[in-house]
């Protein structure tokens, strides 16, 4: 059983607080501009919402999944994509404290990042391994003490405003063996070739990036098995997801409810229609279902699991959820839900996007039905 104590959620409370201060009405602002909102960015790491999951020892703030799943519902309420980016910085120094690294100006690189002074984004992606990331063809060649990084990658998350990145790459001398090395993007060497315009969450970058004879020493080598180390780190982020997407779907909804309740035609408020009642009992009973099963998942994960499958169906049901109930708000709005102004017009896009970032709704399925086939063969 999952109780929340007073403790929990005063830090959910002031979470949401925050995000209403600085995120809420600042969101249409930066998506028009389509530039990283800096300064906001670093009010989120004053207040101590960097590395949220990472030791105290490694710069971060040693907070529980459950705690951490609790502040970026709150944070997604003002602001999905920023949650998401934040999300990422976060999730990428988690991995990068886990891994054992022994060289000290590394480790400092990395309490830097998990405390907000730099930021860093995850390189995974490429034009040929999307859904398939053994696919990669981007290059790590050791030559002495210093590997020459050569690929592109796409959709990095953080690209433009990230002070590294975790790059995964094939080691040339043996293909089938990847790596992580941690870049400065600084280097020569490394390029943003382009950084395409989506329907929404442009403020967030994404961007292609090229790596062409880019050196880098070998102490910023992360790990020796960097797909596992990749993977690792999207089981992590799409339990996130899920938590974004709670808190997407129940701003979605509460913005609406006071719509409707403000409405008046026919001389009365439309709330006070049963069609209306009963969709809006179907869409908060589907948010609250989705939401205490995420707490459950992040429960498990600190009672030491790592459970997979568990964190593939938070995803897929919250991301589904977040879709059913900002396409249905907006019915609800009638034509001023058309409005590219309006904030369900972002809210709809940010739920689409949510069933497609760290791994596909279709990836998620996957992921589930493959466990319970093996399961059902187990003694066959």
């Amino acid at each position: 059983m999952i109780t929340l104590s007073k403790e929990v959620r005063a830090l959910q409370k002031k979470a949401y607080q925050f995000a209403q201060e600085h995120f809420l009405a600042n969101e249409e602002a930066w998506e028009e501009r389509g530039a990283f909102p800096s300064e906001t960015f670093s009010n989120i790491v004053q207040a101590g919402y960097s590395g949220l999951l990472t030791p105290q020892a490694f710069g971060g703030k040693g907070h529980t999944y459950l705690e951490a799943t609790l502040i970026y519902e709150a944070f997604a309420r003002g602001s999905f994509p920023l949650t998401f980016a934040l999300g990422v910085h976060n999730v990428v120094g988690l991995k990068l404290s886990q891994e054992k690294i022994h060289n000290p100006q590394v480790k400092d690189i990395i309490r830097k990042i998990n405390n907000g002074e730099n930021i860093v984004g995850i390189a995974l992606t490429e034009a040929n391994a999307g859904s398939d990331p053994a696919s990669l063809e981007t290059t790590a060649s050791l030559q002495g003490d210093k590997y020459i990084l050569n690929g592109q990658k796409k959709w990095v998350t953080n690209g433009k405003e990230a002070d590294y990145i975790a790059v995964v790459a094939k080691e040339e001398a043996h293909p089938k063996n990847t790596l992580m090395l941690l870049v400065d993007t600084r280097n020569e060497g490394v390029e943003i070739v382009d950084s395409p315009r989506k329907s929404a969450a442009n403020f967030v970058s994404t961007p292609t990036i090229q790596f062409t004879n880019c050196v880098i020493a070998d102490k910023m080598l992360i790990s020796e098995h960097g797909l596992s180390a990749a993977l690792q780190t999207i089981d992590y982020a799409r339990l996130s997801v899920a938590a974004y997407c709670m808190g997407l779907s129940q701003e979605a909804l509460d913005i609406t409810t006071k719509y409707v309740s403000d409405r008046v035609q026919f001389g009365r408020p439309i709330i006070q229609n049963q069609g209306i009642q009963w969709k809006l009992a179907e869409l908060q009973t589907e948010i609250e279902a989705s939401r205490w099963f995420i707490y459950h998942v992040a429960s498990l994960i600190d009672a030491g699991e790592m459970p997979s499958t568990k964190i593939a169906m938070a995803k897929l049901k919250a991301s589904n959820v977040a879709m059913r109930v900002t396409v249905e708000c907006a019915q609800l709005f009638g034509a001023n839900g058309m409005l590219t102004s309006h904030p369900l017009a972002r809210y709809i896009n940010y739920a689409k996007m949510s069933e497609i970032v760290d791994g596909t709704s279709e990836i998620q399925k996957l992921i589930i039905g493959g466990n319970i086939a093996k399961e059902a063969l187990k003694n066959k």
